[in-house]
């Protein structure tokens, strides 16, 4: 891990831990999944599988799949968020294991896990060395013929993101602050630190693990499915 990468993923930790954030989250977290994390969710083994929820927020997704009769364990860097899942799971009469964790650290053994589930958060790692070595503990985490699922939105290009970067001047500041960023490194309204990505980078950094099925919703958001 590079020096400054702690330091971004406080920015991602601080921004999640945010009150209009935590009131953003704990909203939509009644709406439960997209259509298009339906879609990936059906690619799931049949409950009772144990399900790892990497970035649950406030539980849109980790309590429904309690309810349907899934063992789910819910992993979040904000405590705020994980005080929501847990009232979220407690109003909803079911139970999911929350653990709050430091950004890549996953406090589980090799094996314990049928699904691995994480939605829009892969991009809150800073550095592709970093975040090829997620994958590759997220993947350890897998029983054999297990489901690692994986949605994110997309850029349609890195020049035309790169350009409304560069006339975004809460993110030039704060991205001033540090010394080695990536092409696509961005701070949500000049705080929050997360990485763009165009659909053939982000198919490029997951492939190296398995090739995967992947699932479109209108382009810019995108499902990713692949079997251990």
């Amino acid at each position: 891990m590079r020096p400054q990468d702690e330091q971004l993923l406080a920015t991602a930790r601080d921004w999640f831990d945010r009150d209009d954030q935590v009131e953003h989250y704990r909203a939509e977290a009644a709406h439960g999944p997209t259509p298009l994390e339906s879609r990936v969710l059906n690619r799931f083994p049949a409950p009772p599988a144990d399900v790892l929820d990497v970035g649950c927020g406030a539980g849109r997704i980790a309590v429904p799949l309690a309810r349907q009769g899934y063992r789910v364990t819910g992993t979040d860097v904000s405590r705020r968020m994980l005080d929501e899942a847990r009232a979220w799971a407690t109003a909803a009469g079911t139970r999911v294991s929350l653990v709050q964790v430091s950004g890549t650290e996953m406090p589980f053994t090799a094996a314990s896990f049928d699904a691995i589930l994480s939605c829009k958060q892969y991009g809150y790692l800073p550095g592709a060395d970093l975040r090829k070595n997620y994958l590759t503990r997220l993947w350890e985490l897998l029983r054999p013929g297990g489901i690692l699922a994986l949605t994110s939105h997309v850029v349609s290009s890195e020049a035309e993101a790169r350009a409304a970067l560069d006339g975004d001047a809460e993110h030039r500041a704060a991205a001033a602050r540090f010394d080695a960023l990536e092409p696509l490194d961005t701070f949500s309204a000049g705080a929050g630190f997360v990485h763009w990505f165009t659909r053939d980078q982000l198919l490029d950094e997951i492939a190296v693990l398995a090739e995967p099925e992947v699932l479109e919703s209108d382009g810019l958001q995108l499902g990713f499915v692949l079997r251990r």
